[in-house]
This record gives C-alpha cells, sequence and structure tokens, in this order.
C-alpha cells in the first residue's frame, strides 16, 4: 500500500515538475536577467540530462534495490524480526523463541522453500525502487535550482491572492515530495523496529538516506526561495527609487506633487520590503515535524534497546 500510494504521488509529481520552472517563468515569478540566460538553458538542459540518466539506467536502481531486500532478508535471518514479540525475560529463551517464529513466518525458506523468500524479495524490492526513483527525482530537480540560485531572483505577488504570494505551485509540489517522503519513512522505518542495534548495521546507509530526505527536500527549496526573493527585494526597491527619483525631478521643487511622491515612495518600497512568502502555515510544519521527529525516535528506541 505504501509503495503504491508513493508510485500514485510520484507520477503527480512528475506532472508538476515538468511545468514548473517554465510556469515560474511565465507568471513572472522567476526573474532570469538577459546575462543569465545562457546559464538558466544549460542548468536546464543539465537537468534534462540527469532526468534521462535515471531513466536509462533503471537497471541499477532494481539492483541497489535487490541489494536492500537482501540486507533486510539477511538481518531477519538471524532471529530479531520476531524478537521483540518474544516472551519472558531471558535473552536466550527469547531469542530461541525468536528462531522458531522465523522458521514458522511465511518468508523464511524453512517454511515454505524459495516461494516465500521470493515473493518478500520482490515486494521488498518494489518498494524500495520505487522510493529510490523518487528520491533520485527530486535531486534532479534540485540541482536545478541549486545551479541557478545566483543567476535568477524570485518575484512575489504582493496582493497574496492565492495566500502563497503567487507560490502556490510550489506549495502544492512541496507539499506532494513531503508527504511521499514522510509515508516512505514511516514504512522504511517500521521494518526496523524488530532489528537490534548490531543487524540495523546492515542497512543502515539506506535508512540514514531517508532520514535526511525530509530536511532536504523541505529545507533547500524553502532557503532558495529565501535568498531569490531577498534578491528580488533588492533589486525592485533600487528599481523603485530610480522611478521616483525621476518623478521627483519632473515635479517643482518643494511643491505638493513632490510630497505625495515621497508618500507613494515609502508605501510602494514598504510593500516589497516587508513581503515575505511563507508557503506552508504553522500547523503543516507542526505536523510534518511531529510524523518525522516520532518515526526517527520511535526507530532508534527500538533499536537501542535490544
Amino acid at each position: 500500500m505504501i509503495a503504491a500510494f508513493t508510485l500514485l504521488i510520484a507520477f503527480e509529481n512528475c506532472r508538476r515538475i515538468a511545468d514548473f520552472p517554465s510556469g515560474l517563468h511565465a507568471r513572472g515569478l522567476m526573474l532570469v536577467p538577459p546575462p543569465s540566460r545562457t546559464t538558466v538553458r544549460v542548468a536546464l538542459v543539465r537537468a534534462n540530462r540527469y532526468f534521462a540518466v535515471c531513466g536509462r539506467h533503471s537497471w541499477a536502481v532494481a539492483l541497489v534495490s535487490l541489494v536492500i531486500a537482501g540486507l533486510l532478508s539477511g538481518a531477519y535471518r538471524e532471529g530479531g524480526v520476531f524478537l521483540w514479540l518474544a516472551p519472558g525475560t531471558d535473552d536466550e529463551a527469547r531469542r530461541e523463541w525468536s528462531m522458531r517464529a522465523y522458521a514458522s513466518w511465511w518468508a523464511s525458506p524453512e517454511a515454505g522453500g524459495l516461494t516465500g523468500p521470493a515473493a518478500y524479495a520482490l515486494v521488498a524490492s518494489g518498494i524500495a525502487y520505487v522510493m529510490i526513483k523518487h528520491n533520485l527525482m527530486g535531486l534532479c530537480m534540485m540541482s536545478f535550482f541549486l545551479a541557478i540560485r545566483k543567476d535568477v531572483a524570485y518575484a512575489f505577488d504582493t496582493a497574496n491572492a492565492d495566500g502563497c504570494h503567487g507560490w502556490k505551485a510550489m506549495h502544492d509540489l512541496l507539499s506532494g515530495v513531503v508527504v511521499s517522503v514522510l509515508i516512505s519513512l514511516v514504512g522504511f522505518c517500521s521494518l526496523f523496529l524488530s532489528l537490534s542495534v548490531r543487524q540495523v548495521s546492515w542497512t543502515t546507509p539506506f535508512l540514514l538516506l531517508f532520514l535526511l530526505c525530509v530536511p532536504i527536500y523541505l529545507l533547500v527549496p524553502l532557503v532558495l526561495l529565501r535568498s531569490g526573493t531577498k534578491r528580488y527585494r533588492e533589486q525592485e526597491i533600487a528599481r523603485l527609487r530610480d522611478c521616483f527619483a525621476e518623478l521627483r525631478q519632473r515635479a517643482a521643487p518643494g511643491s505638493l506633487e513632490q510630497f505625495e511622491i515621497a508618500r507613494v515612495e515609502r508605501q510602494e518600497i514598504a510593500v516589497i520590503r516587508d513581503g515575505r512568502v511563507r508557503l506552508f502555515r504553522l500547523k503543516e510544519v507542526v505536523a510534518t515535524l511531529s510524523v518525522y521527529v516520532g518515526s526517527v525516535v520511535t526507530t532508534l528506541v527500538r533499536i537501542l534497546n535490544r
């Protein structure tokens, strides 16, 4: 179910990603100065090349996914998968009970030959494949915006008609990515709840990958957006000052018109200076952190207590 839901979100995010950069530029939110247009085009071509490489090397992702499934199967085979269900307090007796429980588990070779392990490997590798491909897609997209971070400025809608200062598309895209990563994180962490520190070391690199995904996919775009809008404010305020300076020169010195121009200038500059793009409300941030921190803490506590 986790893999299926993640796959649906991944397809939806692919659709959003395909139109995202061009949509930003068309709505006047991504401002590309003429000297930077070649750089941005090169970065876009490079990002598309990354997407193509990920598609051509799907076999490598499938191989890594099989390795993950194999590592998990190996960790389970040590008998830790059912240890947390074992009755009693004697460690040796509980381990023996866990080993017997594993031997009767449908996915163990002892229970039904190779059919169970093969089915488990297929399901586990399929889940890992979807999760890895989704993360690679996010990294390709992020590489583009990191490459152009110094070459573009991000404008915003001062009227805030969509509640995100014109950045509702980015809110939707990031929400989809974060939701899918959180779901994957919960599902992936659940695989580790029954393993000990010694067993989980087999798959620690993959667990760390998912633990880092949420902060990366959430914080990096927000930092880039904040930096880009700061650049836009500086450029827009400089442009407004030049425009109003020209208007004041045309008005008679000390006239009422000059005072009115100065008043309007202060208002316009204040609107731009105080403009802040807030994509997520506090309750959304709290909910995301709760799921993320809860999954991480629960997993670590269960692992370290074995």
